[in-house]
Formats: structure tokens, sequence, C-alpha cells
């Protein structure tokens, strides 16, 4: 997935995310007056004036790589809200190549490792439950602004979970944060992605590998654990007790959303009815809350990404001969639908090439575009009248 695709939440790259300059128009400091990037001066961190601080909790980086990261305010200083917490990013030749001018926190570089692909800012909004934001910018020439991910309520981490020697991102998806319970009694769905030429791509495989339960009857043992604790819970708050059938939804759900970010539908769907059963709910609340289930967790990109790629690959046999590993996927963003109702995910599906699948590793080909929408239909570009077919 394009990290420019989960901009307002979730993950892979565009080469070619420039930064815009700075909006200055409505400033405070009178008409006459006029803002360009000379205007912009670099903070003095002995004063606080509302903007970036130095102070314990972090290092403002000064430096990133063959970057220089600049903190800084309004000349005329008339309004000390009007560029808050701002900063920019200058390449090794000193050309302007991001610039954010409000908002920005606890400002800090990221190090995963030497041999990531590449250079980390990350900042932290503060307030409640609130936000992460992850720069990214390339470690090769040109040097450049890659994108930006949004994560939230918890910040990315990046660790090797295949033992590969490359780290790997680790995001916690909130797109079931407050549905049928609390923000303290909400679960956060663990997605992992690899990165593979300047981009992410999620990673199902590894999402089982980390996952508390890796089949039907380990998920089942764990459900029945926490559903015992609300259980004993609520001996002891009789008064709430009526409530705690709501709480076991979220419970549910999380459990089987889990799975279907594993990619493992099948394990999904018959957790999902064996546990129902057991709770003993009603058949046609069953039916609705799967929908519901499906619904929600289509609004979040992290897990529409997971669900294109799945759906290429249950149809490769009928686009190419070559196997899953011979292949990756780009999420492009190539085309308009403005006649559709239902979301979808544009993919560009490009050979791989390397020892095991031939090929010269410097170059690769794309096979095809396909669209795929998020109630499981799959299109594909015809390049010969510039139209969608159903594959």
């Amino acid at each position: 997935m394009h990290l420019k695709s989960i901009i307002l939440i979730s993950l892979l790259l565009s080469s070619n995310a420039f930064a815009d300059s700075p909006n200055f128009e409505n400033n405070s400091c009178g008409e006459e007056y006029t803002f360009d990037d000379k205007t912009l001066i670099k903070f003095d961190p002995k004063k606080k004036y509302g903007y970036i601080t130095y102070d314990d909790d972090y290092e403002f980086p000064e430096k990133m790589g063959p970057y220089n990261v600049e903190a800084f305010t309004e000349e005329c200083n008339q309004n000390s809200a009007f560029f808050f917490n701002a900063f920019r990013v200058l390449d090794d030749q000193g050309n302007l190549i991001f610039v954010k001018n409000w908002d920005t926190r606890a400002l800090t570089e990221v190090l995963p490792e030497d041999e990531f692909p590449f250079y980390v800012l990350r900042d932290y909004s503060g307030g409640m439950h609130c936000c992460y934001t992850s720069y990214y910018f390339s470690k090769t020439k040109p040097y450049r602004y890659m994108g930006t991910l949004q994560s939230m309520d918890v910040k990315p981490t990046y660790e090797d979970f295949d033992g590969d020697g490359d780290a790997e991102l680790l995001e916690f998806d909130a797109i079931l944060t407050y549905w049928y319970t609390s923000y303290a009694g909400s679960n956060f769905i663990r997605v992992i992605y690899r990165t593979f030429r300047e981009e992410f791509h999620p990673a199902p495989d590894l999402i089982l590998q980390e996952m508390d339960y890796k089949d039907v009857e380990s998920a089942l043992e764990y459900i029945r654990g926490v559903i015992q604790g609300h259980n004993d819970w609520a001996e002891e708050q009789a008064e709430w007790a009526q409530y705690k059938k709501d709480q076991f939804l979220h419970e549910i759900a999380t459990v089987t959303a889990q799975f279907l970010y594993a990619d493992m539908k099948k394990e999904a769907w018959e957790f999902y009815d064996r546990i129902w059963e057991e709770m003993g709910y009603d058949y046609f609340r069953k039916l609705s809350f799967k929908r519901e289930i499906e619904t929600k967790i289509m609004n979040s990109m992290q897990y529409r990404s997971i669900h294109a790629r799945s759906t290429v690959f249950e149809n490769l046999p009928k686009i190419t001969s070559l196997s899953k590993d011979c292949v990756y996927m780009r999420e492009e963003g190539w085309g308009k639908d403005e006649k559709s109702e239902v979301g979808y995910t544009d993919i560009n599906l490009r050979e791989l090439h390397n020892e095991e699948c031939g090929g010269d590793p410097e170059t690769d080909v794309t096979i095809g575009f396909y669209r795929v929408y998020t109630d499981g239909k799959i299109e594909e570009f015809d390049y010969l009248d510039w139209q969608l077919r159903d594959l």
C-alpha cells in the first residue's frame, strides 16, 4: 500500500509527493507585509514562545541523515499562533522539500536500523489518546520527502519480526476504538508491514505470527477466558451486568477482525459462528453483526489494502501463470469512479525479478491494473479502449 493512501490513517509511499511552500494568506502582520521563505528563521531554543520546545522528553533533530531540520516562526511575530510548532526539512543541497507550519510537538528522529530504507521524523500532538505522525524521507538520491503516516493513538514501532535482518513496521489500527465499549475497553488490531522498494507492503503472515491465537481452537480458548473475566466482574458489579453482552460484541469483533487482517477469512468466520452459538445470541443478530464487522473494518485503510491484495491473489490464476512469490503490488489510485458508491482500491500488479523468479533484478514490468471493490468485485483495466472490464 502506498503511504500516501493512508495519509489520513494508514501506509504506502509515494515517490513524487513533494510538499508545497507554506500558505501565508490571512497573516496578522498587516496587508502590506508579505511572507516568503526568506522570512522563516530558525527557532532559538533558549526562548519559549509556544513553538517547538526543547525539554527532557526528546532531542530536536537539527540534522537527520542528509537533511537539515529547522523549527521556525514568522518574522513579525505579532501572532504567536500563526506558525504554531512548525518545522521544515531541507535536503543536502539546501532545497526545501517539506514544511509543516502547525501542530508539531515533541518532534524527534526515529532510527529503526542502519539498513531501514527511510529516514523517519515523528511528532506527537498530545491530548487525549492522540496522535502520532511519522514523516518519511528517502535515503537515496535524489533526496526527497516520501509520505506521511498518521498513527492515531499508538506510536508505530520498527522491529525485525521475520528474522531476515531488516526491520518491519508495526502499526496498531484503532478502527474499533469506542465501538461497543469505552476507550479503556477498546482493542487495537495489530498490523505489520514489510519494506520493499521504498514501499510498505502489508504482511499477513507476520500478523498471524504475532497474534495471541493462531487457529480457531486457540482463539475460542482465548475469548472464553475473556468472557469469563467479564462474568466474574459482573458478579461484583451487578448494576452493570446488563451491559456485559455488548462488551462481548467488541471482544468477538476484535478476534474476528484480527483473523481477517491475517488474511484468514475461513478461520475468522468459523470462529465467529462457533462463539456466537456458544453465547446463544439471536440468529438474525448474528447476521447483522457480521455485516457490521465487515463494514467497520472496510473503513480502515489498512484493512482495505489487505483486502485488495488478497482478492488479487485469489484471482491470480486468471491473470498470470506466475506464482504469488513472483509478483508484487503497488497501490496507485490511477483512476476515479464517480458513479460507484462502493469503495475500491486500485492495484498495479507487477512481476518480481530475482534469482528464484528469473528476469533482470534491475527491472520489472506491469502485468496489469486492477480495481478491487470493498464488496469483493474485481475489474481489469483494458488497454485497448481504456475501460474497466469484469475479470
